[in-house]
């Protein structure tokens, strides 16, 4: 009898081995004794094994960390799977939605032979309900059990829909640092055409690793083992982006500003990679570029006005989870939108290209209310107060009234307030500290303030307040 663990002078073939031999040349023993010699004699029997050697993938049709997302899992087994008999797909880190229950909405497709029986080598693609098709949470495995035979060495894909409402783990799929398998080098992995690529470090990666998922199968014809099952070749990586914030530094829809983005990456910068920021309707040149010489972890800028994106070249190699900043100076030209920006809108996103885990835009939870005053022209119109003996008015370092109208177009909370700066203006009393108005229908503050609007409508800007020092007067809300 010889034995021993495998990886010690004793391998499996690459490709699946059937019951009876017939995809390869039978298994021989022979003999070279001095006494005894004995030619090559076929072995009467040798155990099936199976394989999914060949390109094994699994992708996402919402490939964002902790959300609900359909699957496919593509494949080409070495054996006959035959009709009753299943495969389980291990996810590590995935979970269900605990109020969905009951079975997966699963379709497989494969290859069948003519349906008319002509021998064409043109095998059909068709769709199938399986038989069977479950979740198991404690294992975090999938288990398909086909409706039919699905034939050695065609390819076969299984989808399993969005509404089964399996999640992505929380902190998405990373890149293995690590070689697999006997014939692949720490700091390496197979590519789905069987080469090698290096991996790197992924320094401070988290998230479920994508060496994790694996396959397995009890087809009569070849089984593959669930400990330790099948490695797949490629799993999506995704990536997580948080703590994301932007700040300007001018809160005026008027002029270029300064914008600074903060973020933390859950995968390593790498120089090449692209992070894109949305900022629709955001105005200035059409388009624009520069570098950022200040900048430690970006090289170069891009502004495409008509895709509303702002286009990041990272330049440096940073490990995981390092906090980044960067700003894009107001040089770019880069202008607020003219109605400002919307408290916790849900436009301005962030996503990246990063072959270490991509991430699809994610919203920008921390950015700056911006309001404009639109609609009605702004205005502001003087008339005197004082007049001479016959009746003309007196001008220049005379009381006159003031009339202020606007439109703004965000909501204004109770002690807000909105500031009319009247440069060269005085108040002969010097500073007004805020009036308190019990009546908001009373027109007057200080005998010469009235608050009406455009419609006649006493407004909810009932007290007031002048500072001489900044010649500013202040509307508060009520």
């Amino acid at each position: 009898v010889l034995g021993g663990p495998l990886g010690e002078g004793v391998a499996q073939v690459k490709d699946s081995v059937s019951v009876d031999s017939l995809a390869y040349a039978a298994p021989t023993l022979a003999s070279d004794a001095f006494r005894g010699p004995v030619q090559a004699t076929e072995l009467e029997s040798t155990p099936a094994i199976g394989s999914f050697a060949a390109s094994t993938s699994l992708s996402f049709g919402n490939a964002v960390a902790g959300q609900p997302s359909s699957l496919l899992l593509s494949l080409a087994p070495q054996m006959e799977i035959a009709a009753g008999e299943a495969f389980q797909l291990s996810l590590p880190g995935f979970t269900r939605d605990p109020t969905v229950t009951g079975p997966l909405n699963v379709t497989v497709a494969s290859y069948f032979p003519p349906a008319d029986g002509s021998g064409s080598t043109a095998w059909e693609l068709r769709e199938s309900t399986p038989l069977g098709a479950s979740w198991d949470d404690a294992s975090s495995t999938v288990t398909v059990v086909l409706s039919h035979t699905v034939f050695a060495n065609y390819s076969l894909s299984v989808s399993v829909d969005a509404a089964s409402a399996l999640t992505l783990p929380p902190l998405g799929i990373a890149p293995s640092s690590c070689g697999l398998g006997p014939d692949v080098q720490p700091g390496f992995r197979r590519r789905s055409d069987g080469t090698l690529e290096g991996c790197g470090s992924c320094a401070g990666c988290s998230g479920a690793n994508e060496h994790a998922f694996t396959l397995a199968t009890n087809a009569t014809a070849g089984p593959v083992l669930a400990e330790p099952g099948t490695v797949l070749r490629t799993v999506q990586r995704v990536g997580v982006i948080t703590n994301a914030s932007l700040e300007l530094s001018l809160l005026s829809p008027d002029f270029p500003v300064d914008i600074t983005l903060n973020f933390t990456f859950n995968r390593p910068l790498t120089p090449g990679v692209s992070f894109v920021l949305d900022l629709p309707l955001f105005l200035g040149a059409p388009n624009a570029s520069a570098t950022l010489s200040s900048s430690l972890f970006f090289s170069e800028v891009q502004w495409d006005r008509s895709a509303g994106q702002l286009t990041l070249i990272a330049s440096a190699h940073v490990d995981a989870m390092t906090p980044i900043t960067v700003t894009i100076p107001s040089s770019l030209g880069i202008q607020l939108p003219s109605e400002g920006l919307m408290s916790g809108s849900s436009v301005l996103r962030l996503s990246t290209d990063s072959g270490l885990g991509a991430v699809l835009p994610v919203t920008i939870g921390a950015a700056p209310a911006v309001g404009a005053f639109t609609g009605d022209v702004t205005r502001l119109a003087y008339t005197p107060a004082e007049f001479e003996t016959d009746g003309s008015p007196l001008g220049e370092g005379r009381i006159a009234s003031i009339a202020i109208g606007f439109s703004l177009n965000r909501r204004i909370a109770i002690g807000e307030y909105v500031a009319l700066y009247l440069i060269g203006f005085s108040r002969a009393a010097g500073d007004l500290a805020s009036l308190a108005v019990t009546d908001h229908n009373v027109t007057n503050l200080d005998l010469n303030f009235t608050t009406v609007d455009t419609n006649g409508v006493f407004s909810a800007f009932v007290t007031a307040s002048w500072s001489e020092a900044s010649s500013t007067l202040f509307l508060f809300a009520r």
